[in-house]
């Protein structure tokens, strides 16, 4: 009995692989303009046999084939057998992705694909709506991939924003130091000191060793409500020991002045050779 259901069960993921493979057509000089008429949405993978990447790509590939294919039309292209295409669409490495809308390229994609950035390539609505639930479910890493897909969009920032602050409420820590760095550079946003040292903090108390030191940096250089040396010393310190080379330097800088605080060469030397052995340049420079 058990090798019978091993049989059926091997049939049902061939039968699976061989539909997933009959959702992708192959293209030649032929037939590809007339693809491109007699379809709305055509995406075309420009790939060969001795690619690597093309062929770890390929599974994925066909995979969505098949869950998308009501809606698009899937192809693709040998560039060993179909050099005069290659050179027509520009196709200087392997894999390339193509989708065209109304017979016209609207977006590529160099380089291998998962299933999940081919899907966003084809269908972004299919996997934001996914995410969207997600991030409505209290799923923080998926609200933080929302708010990256905004911010990297750069048309809905604002958007990007919440959703940032909706995974930092929920314990991301990226999230939090995402919108600290953006309201501290005015990255897309309007400049904000006090929310910056707002998020920054909160990374802070959560590890995040970048988020300690930039905090450090606006104690330093007097960009929250006061000035505090001793916020200074605590913040490095502790972004030096979450591995944070910069702070390590930084805060042997501080030692080695003897402006914010009592000249000590020893200390400096210390935390010199901690950001050296974190792999800090100018920190072994200094050591020399």
């Amino acid at each position: 009995m058990n090798k019978i259901i091993k049989i059926v069960l091997g049939l049902m993921v061939s039968l699976e692989m061989l539909l997933a493979t009959q959702s992708v057509t192959e293209l030649s000089s032929d037939t590809f303009e007339k693809t491109l008429k007699n379809n709305k949405s055509v995406v075309v993978k420009f790939s060969a046999s001795w690619c690597g990447a093309c062929q770890a790509m390929k599974p994925f590939y066909d995979e969505v084939a098949q869950e998308l294919k009501s809606n698009t039309f899937f192809a693709m292209v040998d560039t060993d057998k179909e050099q005069k295409l290659s050179e027509i669409y520009h196709i200087d490495a392997l894999p390339t992705t193509i989708l065209f809308k109304e017979g016209k390229e609207v977006s590529r994609e160099v380089g291998g694909l998962d299933k999940e950035e081919i899907e966003l390539f084809v269908s972004p609505e299919l996997v934001l709506g996914r995410y969207t639930q997600s991030c409505q479910n209290k799923n923080a890493e998926d609200c933080h991939s929302l708010g990256d897909y905004y911010s990297e969009a750069g048309k809905e920032m604002q958007k990007a924003m919440d959703f940032y602050d909706k995974a930092c409420t929920l314990g991301n820590t990226k999230s939090c130091f995402r919108m600290a760095y953006k309201y501290d550079l005015g990255e897309g946003v309007k400049e904000d000191n006090v929310k910056a040292q707002k998020y920054y903090e909160q990374a802070c108390e959560q590890n995040y060793g970048v988020s300690c030191h930039n905090l450090a940096i606006m104690y330093e250089e007097g960009e929250t409500k006061k000035k505090d040396n001793q916020q200074v010393l605590k913040l490095y310190a502790k972004a030096c020991k979450l591995e944070y080379s910069d702070a390590c330097y930084n805060i042997a800088l501080v030692y080695e002045k003897g402006e914010i605080v009592k000249k000590d060469l020893s200390q400096a030397k210390h935390y010199y050779e901690l950001g050296c052995n974190l792999g800090d340049k100018d920190a072994c420079k200094a050591l020399k």
